[in-house]
């Protein structure tokens, strides 16, 4: 439990870098797609709302603040949700054609899935205090 911000930090860090790692390649383009480029941003630019989602997690971790802690475990399930989308729109397959799936991609769903399981973990748990010490 005491090092559990220290994880959910490392966690939404590792989260941002495989953002601007490649994701996936398209034979049929010759191209490989990561957080920001995708051709003719036809699947958008999801790195951005990776990093928004992870610094607000990381806000959660670092504050001490009941009320950041609730949107940093709204945030965490959010970005969750956002990587399970983004995960099946870069590597499904379309027409003849299939990506070849990178490991940043992977990387990016697990952490964000762990990170999840740490915020809620971290929400529920509440601090007991002895008194007469």
């Amino acid at each position: 439990m005491k090092y559990f911000p220290f994880a959910g930090i490392a966690f939404c860090a590792i989260i941002i870098i495989s953002c601007f790692m490649p994701w996936a390649f398209y034979p049929d383009l010759q191209k490989t797609f990561n957080g920001f480029f995708s051709e003719n941003q036809i699947y958008g630019k999801p790195g951005k709302y990776l990093i928004f989602f992870s610094i607000c997690c990381i806000a959660g971790y670092v504050f001490k603040s009941k009320f950041l802690k609730a949107i940093g475990f709204f945030t965490s399930a959010l970005m969750a949700a956002y990587a399970v989308k983004t995960f099946i729109l870069f590597s499904s397959c379309y027409g003849a054609y299939c990506p070849v799936k990178k490991p940043a991609i992977v990387i990016m769903l697990s952490l964000s899935i762990l990170n999840l399981i740490l915020a809620s973990s971290m929400a529920m748990v509440k601090r007991q205090v002895v008194k007469g010490h």
